[in-house]
């Protein structure tokens, strides 16, 4: 597919990586950020609003996409149902735009 993957960190055992929303800055410009949903109604609401989040740019000059939900641990479905997902996601800003 042509795409890369940025990790921040070390995964848990889950494969889970915590960051802090100014850890987003680390990536290259380049990067495009993808959500994946479900994202609660409240933290959306505090991303919007969030100084560090308007300063990172992502949907402005930064690429920024939302993925439906995906059950990631239902082995090859799961997989091809998350790069149907990828082939198909509506990208905004940055080189996206």
């Amino acid at each position: 597919m042509g795409k890369g993957l940025d990790v921040l960190g070390k995964g848990n055992q889950w494969g889970f990586v915590p960051i802090r929303m100014g850890d987003l800055a680390q990536l290259d410009n380049e990067t495009c950020l993808l959500i994946i949903d479900p994202l609660s109604p409240i933290t959306r609401a505090e991303i919007k609003d969030s100084l560090v989040w308007q300063r990172l740019g992502y949907g402005d000059e930064r690429c920024v996409g939302e993925l439906p939900p995906i059950w990631i641990y239902g082995g090859m479905s799961s997989l091809v149902g998350l790069a149907n997902n990828l082939s198909t996601v509506t990208l905004k800003g940055g080189a996206a735009s």
